[in-house]
């Protein structure tokens, strides 16, 4: 059998409270090993916050550019409505 763990484990941000994220994602990442969801970003903080203390989760933005900031969170998991926004916020980054 192939070991699948990884290690150090891959540090997860979620970007949006979306219920596809509660429902599906979260879940999933946090049931797997070598994955730790430790952000979530909202584009409100008092949301970002209760929605992550629901879920155990160490790390909440109040907005999606803090979330992508953040060195702590290495991966991100994206809704589809926001792939193009996240495509034009990285390239933005990549030619400042």
């Amino acid at each position: 059998m192939t070991d699948t763990t990884i290690d150090p484990p891959l540090r997860w941000g979620i970007l949006s409270t979306a219920a596809i994220a509660a429902k599906h994602v979260v879940p999933a990442l946090q049931a797997a090993e070598g994955h730790d969801v430790v952000a979530v970003g909202s584009q409100d903080l008092t949301r970002a916050t209760a929605w992550a203390d629901e879920r155990g989760i160490p790390i909440a933005h109040g907005s999606y550019d803090d979330l992508l900031a953040d060195p702590r969170s290495r991966s991100v998991s994206t809704p589809p409505m926001l792939v193009a926004w996240l495509t034009q916020r990285r390239i933005i980054q990549v030619w400042s």
